[in-house]
């Protein structure tokens, strides 16, 4: 019998893994056996790991609303079922039985995540099958280069659609400027060639106006083709995300909503032309305070529709996911019901090289405005915030010392100049503390159960906080107002909260799309504890209920609901032989 580690050595999946990448993975997965007829998951239930079958059989099959198999397949050692699973949790869509005793590892897509949060490069020596490859094509953990990965995205969140505004709207809006641009280079062109091989002598006070002004157009008709690239909508399989970046101004605003806020999708095709060019606008309505956001100048608009429509069917059927399993295990650890599946006692975990951290690392991670501590993320404004507050006392500071050091050469003054710098300087230096203080005391945090936006004054002077519990964040957007903002990655976080006088806001931290990554991903983590807690409660509601029932049905005390068909269709049965039996002597 091979062990664990000498199957995934050889498996296909993670054979091509580097050596601390294999030691790691190999620590993330699971062995289990399985007896023939263990049933290793219901349809229905939620699918959130992948099986790697090590020995034995397992059958595969699912069932329409009458009981009826639809499909059904059997898997054998070296398969692997549930390779999408591994990037975000589904339903299964059949039920999976052991077809003989036998043995498999199992990966958990929390753990798969987290692996890869640690080796993002081994993401390209893993072979997946065709359902995990179209999986992996919508995770940013695969390929964290494309334009849509700046929106912060969760570890678990696929990109399920994704759309710039048409085309069509850049041709009307560039082409006039690039019909202009080919027409003035075209007559420099001209002119050039007349110049040379004509009798013409144009003079150069013609011929730069005309270059500048034909660079001035194709500098125009740029300027719309990047303001045009960076405007961009996202569909994932949580959150609704409008990016939208004004190349005028620099700013970079992003709109991001989670999917169970949405209410209802309307599309619009205001005119002929949009119907012939099938363009339009979507406009989804959501619970949120942001009210209305507009996917608008969209090709196909109907997409974002069907999009959303089947996305909340999954969140929905996902939940029901939940509930069913949940109850199942009630049942089954109520009434003492052996699990399906056992984990191997001594399953094999590799020694992991600790990874060592450079100098450089160590120095960056002193100068974090992130900090996470005891499952608090701490936030800090920008550095640039602090630079644009002290600059001048730090020049006047500099200027003074240079002067101090200067008068040592002199006996003019010198003591009176001395002094006078260096009481000043003190002073300089004394606000300079203060000002230091006051940007560091100003912090933003980020539990697992509020977010805390904390002003206090230096030296214990004063202190106002303002706080939202998590679970009723609504909204949150992320927002880069200016150049210099987009240009050093810093911005301000807005937090709507339902039933709050005023919204929470945290300004100038760095790279506020990680922020708000980081508050939506502590919102999921609540709402599943919320579910977990009240799917416990309604356990045991369950279980006593099923328990108390068995005992009345063990002593026969329930009275029938409904007629015994056998006795009812012999009844029939006699009834109609007396009939046929009178007519014949008749």
């Amino acid at each position: 019998m091979a062990s664990k580690i000498e199957f995934l050595s050889k498996h296909r999946f993670c054979r091509e893994l580097h050596q601390d990448e294999f030691s790691a993975f190999v620590n993330i997965c699971t062995e289990y056996t399985f007896r023939e007829g263990s049933v290793i998951a219901y349809q229905r239930d939620v699918a959130d790991r992948a099986i790697f079958i090590k020995e034995g059989r397992l059958f595969v099959s699912s069932v329409d609303g009458r009981g009826i198999v639809r499909n059904s397949r059997s898997y054998f050692p070296g398969d692997c079922i549930g390779q999408g699973w591994l990037f975000a949790d589904e339903t299964h869509p059949a039920t999976i039985r052991a077809g003989s005793d036998g043995s498999m590892i199992m990966i958990t897509g929390e753990r798969f995540r987290n692996f890869l949060q640690r080796y993002p490069t081994a993401i390209q020596r893993l072979q997946f099958d065709e359902e995990g490859a179209n999986y992996a094509s919508k995770s940013n953990l695969v390929d964290n280069t494309r334009v849509y990965t700046q929106s912060g995205l969760m570890e678990d969140e696929l990109v399920e659609f994704w759309s710039q505004r048409t085309p069509y709207l850049l041709l009307l809006s560039a082409a006039p400027f690039a019909i202009l641009a080919l027409i003035t280079f075209g007559s420099l062109l001209a002119m050039f060639l007349h110049n040379n091989f004509g009798s013409g002598n144009w003079s150069p006070f013609i011929m730069l106006p005309t270059l500048l002004g034909g660079l001035f157009l194709l500098l125009i008709v740029i300027f719309q083709i990047l303001d045009w690239r960076n405007d961009y909508f996202l569909i994932t399989n949580k959150h609704i995300v409008h990016r939208e970046f004004s190349l005028r101004t620099l700013r970079i605003r992003t709109n991001k909503i989670p999917l169970d806020q949405v209410q209802s999708v309307e599309v619009d095709k205001p005119n002929f032309l949009s119907n012939l060019l099938n363009v339009g606008t979507a406009r989804i309505t959501t619970a949120a305070m942001a009210g209305t956001i507009y996917f608008n100048y969209i090709d196909n608009p109907r997409l974002v529709k069907e999009t959303i429509n089947r996305l909340t069917h999954q969140v929905v059927s996902l939940d029901d996911a939940r509930a069913q399993e949940t109850m199942r295990k009630a049942i089954e650890r109520h009434f003492n019901i052996d699990p399906a599946y056992k984990p191997v006692r001594l399953d094999q975990r590799v020694q992991e090289q600790p990874r060592q951290v450079t100098l450089w690392e160590r120095i960056q991670n002193g100068l974090k405005s992130r900090i996470e501590e005891d499952g608090v993320v701490n936030y800090r404004k920008h550095y640039l915030i602090l630079l644009a507050e002290t600059w001048r006392n730090l020049l006047f500071s500099i200027f003074l010392i240079m002067l101090m050091l200067f008068s040592l050469n002199y006996n003019f003054f010198t003591t009176y100049i001395l002094f006078g710098s260096f009481v000043t300087l003190l002073l300089l230096v004394g606000v300079l503390v203060w000002r230091f203080e006051d940007w560091r005391n100003d912090t933003f945090q980020v539990s697992d159960l509020y977010v805390i936006d904390i002003d206090r004054q230096p030296f214990g002077f004063g202190e106002s906080r303002k706080q939202a519990q998590i679970s009723n964040i609504q909204n949150v957007n992320a927002d880069r107002p200016s150049f210099w903002a987009t240009i050093f990655n810093f911005g301000n976080v807005e937090i709507e909260v339902a039933g709050a006088d005023a919204n929470i806001v945290f300004e100038n931290v760095v790279n506020p799309d990680q922020v708000q990554s980081d508050i939506f991903q502590r919102r999921e983590r609540i709402q599943k504890t919320q579910r977990s807690r009240n799917a416990g409660r309604q356990r045991q509601e369950y279980t006593l209920l099923l328990d108390v029932y068995q005992q009345v049905k063990e002593q026969e005390q329930i009275p029938r609901r409904t007629g015994d068909f056998k006795e009812l269709f012999a009844q029939y049965r006699n009834e109609q032989n007396q009939t046929e039996s009178g007519t014949e002597n008749f």
